[in-house]
């Protein structure tokens, strides 16, 4: 369950090698469950003595801090110091200096101890973690941000994710019915049994079922985690995991065509067809349109305010990530639907409409002649 094993060192070598159990890079997807936590039931497992100190809900409030109070100075002190080369290297040159043509030499510092220092409360694992992820954000932004101003200093609200490498963390299997534990420590010292607590979650429908059955029984490998509050103050826990991509060794072909009629449409060299209409989604984006039409129009009667028009569509905004996470979901969903189909047919190469270069030529091409010259690419069935 993405554990390492030590191998035994050949002779002539002083140093143990660690062998992984987990998939090839390449041939792996890496995907992310989150579950909701519960502090009450948290409380519940702990023993007397244990219930005195702080609460696990307090606890994550004082990490999630730390986090951003020692995140925030790293990039303060990387900015301090690629910020000096910059303006020594104009003085010098008069330019300043290209990602490529020059060697822009990588920030030295121990990032992990000024991290210990700004936060000695945090766990060792989760202030590495941490310095990691900040230096890399930097390392990646620095160009942006110190030459072309396109981009300003990463800065860290104490809002965001508490991060939890893989061997700081051990998932165990609950008392009651579809519960499990996670148990981490937050605090930095030495605690009893390994970890500081034992965090509850339950497992709400069949797709978290079938994720921790397989990532408990080994067949999926277990990667970093996280402890995140959303905006409504849910505290969640998300895994992420490895799991193999299943190619599918089918000889026979499909194409797929995405339509204005028929929102997608596949067929098998055999004539066999999928279609989806797309009707629901219809149906959803009259609703939203109903709705935005009902805030509009509610905003614009009301005369305690202005009636400008950014006063108008204020309230339309709560409707955006709602759109945007339906279509999100219904893409995966429509996508995922329609592999398992060509699975279930032995559907090993799929056909695709290529639209690269439609828009190129004479624009006063009616659409059913542009039609013809549409091409198609194809690619091997996975899932």
């Amino acid at each position: 369950m993405g554990s390492v094993a030590d191998a035994k060192p050949e002779e002539g070598e002083g140093k143990r090698k660690r062998k992984s159990k987990g998939y090839k890079k390449s041939d792996v997807i890496v995907r992310c469950v989150k579950f909701q936590i519960d502090f009450k039931r948290a409380e519940e497992l702990r023993s007397e003595e244990e219930t005195e100190k702080l609460t696990v809900k307090k606890a994550c409030f004082e990490a999630q801090k730390g986090c951003c109070r020692a995140a925030n100075a790293i990039a303060r002190k990387l900015w301090e110091i690629d910020g000096k080369y910059v303006d020594d290297f104009y003085l010098e040159h008069g330019r300043f200096p290209t990602r490529k043509g020059d060697a822009w030499p990588i920030p030295e510092g121990n990032f992990y101890a000024l991290a210990r220092k700004m936060a000695p409360e945090l766990n060792a694992g989760i202030a590495a973690d941490l310095s990691h992820a900040v230096f890399s954000k930097w390392k990646k932004e620095r160009f942006q941000i110190l030459t072309q101003w396109s981009r300003s200093v990463p800065a860290f609200r104490d809002k965001n994710p508490i991060p939890i490498r893989r061997q700081d963390y051990r998932i165990e299997k609950g008392e009651k019915k579809n519960e499990y534990l996670v148990c981490l420590s937050l605090a930095a010292g030495r605690h009893p049994g390994g970890k500081q607590f034992r965090i509850p979650f339950y497992l709400k429908d069949r797709y978290q079922r079938d994720a921790m059955e397989k990532i408990m029984s080994g067949e999926w490998v277990l990667g970093a985690a996280k402890v995140e509050k959303n905006h409504r103050g849910q505290w969640f826990v998300s895994f992420s995991y490895q799991m193999p991509k299943g190619v599918s060794n089918g000889v026979r072909c499909a194409a797929i065509n995405r339509g204005i009629k028929n929102f997608l449409v596949g067929v098998t060299e055999d004539g066999v067809k999928w279609m989806y209409d797309g009707g629901d989604i219809e149906a959803f984006l009259k609703q939203v349109q109903s709705r935005r039409k009902g805030y509009q129009y509610n905003s614009k009667a009301s005369g305690r305010l202005g009636r400008g028009r950014k006063r108008v569509l204020l309230p339309t905004k709560v409707l955006e990530n709602m759109v945007n996470g339906y279509r999100r979901t219904k893409n995966q969903w429509i996508a995922l639907n329609f592999v398992k189909y060509l699975v279930k047919h032995g559907i090993g190469k799929i056909y695709i409409e290529d639209f690269s270069g439609i828009r190129d030529g004479e624009p006063e091409k009616l659409v059913g002649e542009r039609r013809f010259g549409i091409g198609f690419r194809s690619g091997r069935t996975t899932h």
